[in-house]
């Protein structure tokens, strides 16, 4: 018998009829009987009339008390006045309410197992996932043509981008080749229109043209500092390892696929977000984590298999 279990018993006494003992005991109810019998002043013996084997006795006790407190003679003792009933009367009562705590305790122990089985399944789809999220970064570690492939989108987001940014050095400096010449025309015209001879006049024209001129011939130095920046990117450049390439399509917001098992995943950084999504049983998902790839693909590939 575990720990927790034990019996509820009802004793009857001839020299108080109808007052009825209710309570539990871990030992023998017969025991427990004699005990009350010496233990009391009340003349006679306590007998039992009936006695239960149950499981949680005093939770069980308690419940029992509970459902019979409007027949309890004081709210802490064990005796209980049934008001003339027959002891047959409370012990179909006992029944019935045992048989009822029997279900409650059945539904619970239930909810118990259903719970544990949960996380068992849990824990096992964990172990599943992990395992095949491990086997997809090593299929991707080693698959030269998908690297190449990751590699040259590098490259060609990388080149685009430095076209861009010369394009706008180049509008930059046609603006000031264009305010260099104004300026230049404005001066002259100024100068022979008021027939300006001051020294200043001169002095700040020339600052101001050297200015812009400095602007418009630094324009070279700017476009190879463009091209310096992004060369790191392009193609000769580039490593051929998966992991050092990552952290370059973060940077450029490079989404990547990668397959785990038959699930097409694509990968995104943005910032420390990783955002992934994919197409699983025909419905899409998107979802986004913060903290290692490895890590978030796991969590993603359990939410997809549990939704």
């Amino acid at each position: 018998m575990a720990n927790d279990d034990g019996y509820i018993y009802i004793l009857t006494n001839k020299f108080v009829p109808n007052i009825y003992k209710i309570g539990y005991t871990k030992r023998s109810p017969i025991e427990r009987a004699r005990e009350i019998s010496r233990a009391t002043g009340v003349a006679g013996k306590w007998e039992v009339a009936r006695d239960w084997p149950v499981n949680e006795a005093y939770q069980t006790e308690q419940y029992i008390f509970a459902e019979f407190k409007s027949y309890r003679l004081d709210k802490r003792g064990e005796m209980f006045d049934f008001r003339g009933k027959e002891v047959e009367y409370v012990i179909k009562k006992m029944d019935n309410l045992l048989l009822k705590k029997q279900h409650k305790l059945k539904d619970y122990i239930e909810k118990l197992y259903k719970e544990k089985l949960e996380v068992q399944n849990r824990d096992r789809l964990a172990k599943e996932v992990v395992a095949e999220v491990e086997k997809a970064l090593v299929t991707e570690r080693l698959d030269s043509n998908y690297i190449s492939r990751i590699r040259r989108t590098i490259d060609r987001m990388s080149r685009e981008a430095s076209l861009a940014e010369i394009e706008v050095v180049k509008n930059n400096s046609k603006q000031l080749e264009i305010y260099k010449y104004g300026t230049l025309a404005v001066g002259a015209i100024l100068a022979v229109w008021f027939n300006i001879e001051s020294f200043v006049y001169y002095a700040l024209f020339a600052i101001v043209f050297f200015v812009l001129y400095s602007f418009t011939t630094n324009n070279e130095d700017e476009i190879k500092k463009v091209h310096h920046k992004h060369s790191w990117y392009y193609l000769e450049n580039l490593s051929q390892d998966i992991d050092v390439l990552k952290p370059i399509m973060a940077k450029l917001k490079i989404k990547r696929v990668i397959y785990i098992e038959k699930t097409k995943v694509s990968v995104k950084a943005d910032g420390k977000t990783i955002i992934l999504s994919a197409i699983y049983n025909e419905k899409k998902f998107n979802q986004s984590y913060s903290g290692d790839e490895k890590s978030a693909l796991v969590e993603f590939m359990i939410y997809l298999k549990q939704a």
